[in-house]
């Protein structure tokens, strides 16, 4: 799942070089923009401006199908709500790792796309920080070893558009 805040305002833009949609909270914008190289005025066209709780419930399509198998339709792949989601860095929009972070965590069970318990949890990641078998192409790799494979294979198929710190 991806979580916004609720209370921000949100931008649906269209980026006019490539045609490209894009959802990002409003006060990221000019940060984002800059990644980005666009110019505001000539390069972006904004569709609408659109509170967090519009985008609350809206589907999305995952960057990997890995967890295909796993998918419970209207909660896995879903936007999410949650408080936490700041302006301070990043697009405003947050991905939800029940497994890795307890804010998203209480932000899963909260939203029934885990139990409590967690048994329904999947983690694709064992003791040693190794990739399972759940996610072919980086099996037994350590996580931050495959993080350049992971981020070449989302820039190739055009989902990494900015890969660096503010």
């Amino acid at each position: 799942a991806v979580s916004v805040n609720p209370t921000f305002k949100y931008l649906r833009v269209i980026n006019k070089k490539n045609g490209a949609e894009y959802i990002l909270a409003k006060d990221r914008k000019d940060w984002i923009y800059k990644c980005l190289k666009l110019n505001e005025k000539k390069d972006i066209e904004v569709e609408e401006t659109l509170l967090g709780t519009d985008l609350v419930g809206i589907p999305y399509e995952p960057p990997f199908d890995f967890f295909k198998k796993h998918e419970r339709p209207g909660k896995t792949w879903t936007v999410l709500s949650a408080d936490y989601v700041t302006a301070d860095s990043g697009t405003g929009l947050v991905h939800q790792s029940p497994g890795f972070g307890e804010d998203d965590y209480q932000t899963c069970v909260k939203n029934g796309i885990i139990s409590k318990d967690g048994t329904d949890m999947n983690l694709p990641v064992d003791e040693a920080g190794r990739f399972t078998d759940e996610v072919p192409p980086y099996k037994g790799m350590h996580v931050k070893e495959a993080d350049k494979d992971i981020k070449d294979d989302l820039k190739k198929r055009g989902l990494l558009l900015y890969n660096g710190m503010e």
